[in-house]
């Protein structure tokens, strides 16, 4: 699409409801086009929002304070606010690798902190940018999700972020800023083919265009065709998860999931780390958990450790954990002080006092919390001395819950496994005072 006012008008149609546009000012070539052409619809009043500029000096180059007072001249020639924020980059410098993506990061941050309810966020990213993003993303193996276009508007803070040039070409950009005479600052860096996205730019895409001159229009049907798979996808994983989701959505139905095709199982696994956990997973560990986790865990109790979280299967459920940070020593507990106790990482434990039930009020005030070791023997009142292991697998007790059940000691004997049951010796008799214990965990 060729540049105009009339173009840019219809491109910011849905943005027109707010009251103010801030425009992120580079003082490149492409925001200043933008700058003075949202500038000229407010004048001519085919735009009734406030425009605001915005430009963030990165202090990432030699050059970067004379860009930031040259959008602040021309933004007051043009009778424009601006504001301008500076990039703290001491930590960014400190270690260059993926300095690009830490600034971008960076950049986005203030973004969600400026942008509101009222307001809309407008970058001058165009057609070519769309192109260039493409190629890095197919040379990262990025899937449908990767490949996709920028979209043209998305959620920022509590504000949207719109990008309005997408359809329009650099090429169409330059023309306009030619004829109008606008000045923009040049980033010399630009020139330097020993960055990626220019060697790109001024080695790559220029041979292809000779090639094949009409290669945009079929790349742009090639991402609008990615984007219409995308939503596809998103139909499907959706169906798939719903499918297949326990009683809780950190739980999956092993045996439901495991009908699905591997491409679908896949998906459903993505989107539930993602849903869950924020966890983008790659795609070697996604075949990992598709090929070899989910078969073995159909079969077995398996733990898969994946960053602050743990995968774990049991009974034909998948479940998503956060991690459990350790637990305490032993903990004194003397009902007579307190009938509540507040285990650290561990969550609460009750004490109701009751009437011939639960633990004999004789015994309060000298019991001991306690958690699992191996090897402890126990016996339920009316039944036969069991290993604690067993009794906990008995009673269908996760297996990343056992080793936190609290255990209550009186002395060096265990007299009761809470949610479990209590020993005949610490059992309270008839119309004997007594206190039943319950434990809220603290569930992921």
């Amino acid at each position: 699409m060729k540049f105009s006012l009339d173009n840019l008008a219809a491109e910011l149609n849905p943005v027109r409801e707010y009251k103010t546009l801030i425009l992120g000012l580079s003082g490149g070539l492409d925001s200043m086009v933008l700058l003075y052409a949202v500038n000229e619809l407010i004048k001519s009043k085919k735009i009734c929002s406030k425009l605001t500029a915005l430009h963030i000096n990165h202090r990432l180059q030699v050059d970067s304070d004379d860009w930031e007072r040259f959008c602040k001249i021309r933004c007051a020639e043009l009778g424009i606010p601006i504001i301008v924020k500076r990039l703290e980059t001491d930590s960014l410098k400190e270690n260059k690798s993926d300095l690009e993506n830490k600034a971008r990061k960076a950049r986005y941050e203030i973004f969600e902190s400026i942008v509101d309810s009222d307001s809309c966020l407008i970058l001058a990213h165009h057609f070519d940018d769309q192109l260039e993003t493409l190629i890095f993303r197919l040379n990262r193996g990025a899937g449908i999700k990767g490949l996709t276009a920028m979209p043209q508007s998305r959620v920022i803070g509590s504000g949207i972020l719109y990008r309005p040039l997408l359809k329009i070409e650099a090429k169409s950009l330059y023309d306009f800023a030619e004829a109008t005479e606008l000045q923009w600052v040049v980033d010399h860096s630009n020139a330097n083919v020993a960055f990626d996205r220019n060697y790109l730019r001024h080695e790559i895409l220029p041979r292809i265009e000779r090639r094949w001159p009409n290669y945009r229009e079929s790349w742009a049907k090639s991402l609008e065709l990615i984007s219409e798979a995308r939503e596809v996808t998103e139909e499907v994983v959706l169906a798939d998860f719903s499918s297949v989701v326990s009683d809780a959505s950190n739980k999956l139905i092993l045996s439901l999931l495991m009908n699905l095709t591997k491409a679908r199982q896949r998906n459903v696994i993505k989107y539930w780390l993602m849903k869950i956990a924020k966890i983008e997973i790659g795609w070697n560990k996604l075949q990992h958990m598709v090929n070899e986790v989910l078969p073995a865990a159909s079969h077995s109790n398996l733990e898969i450790n994946i960053n602050e979280y743990l995968i774990c299967s049991y009974r034909n459920q998948l479940y998503l954990l956060r991690k459990y940070a350790p637990l305490p020593n032993v903990c004194h507990w003397d009902l007579k002080g307190s009938q509540k106790l507040v285990i650290n990482n561990n969550g609460v434990l009750m004490a109701n006092q009751t009437e011939g039930k639960g633990i004999s009020g004789k015994l309060v005030d000298n019991l001991q919390v306690r958690f699992r070791q191996g090897g402890e023997n126990f016996r339920i009142s009316g039944r036969p001395l069991k290993s604690l292991k067993k009794i906990l697998q008995e009673s269908k007790v996760e297996p990343w819950i056992r080793p936190r059940i609290p255990l209550i000691y009186n002395q060096d004997e265990l007299v009761c496994v809470v949610g479990i049951g209590i020993s005949a010796s610490a059992s309270a008799a008839p119309e004997e005072i007594g206190f039943s214990l319950s434990w809220d965990f603290p569930n992921n």
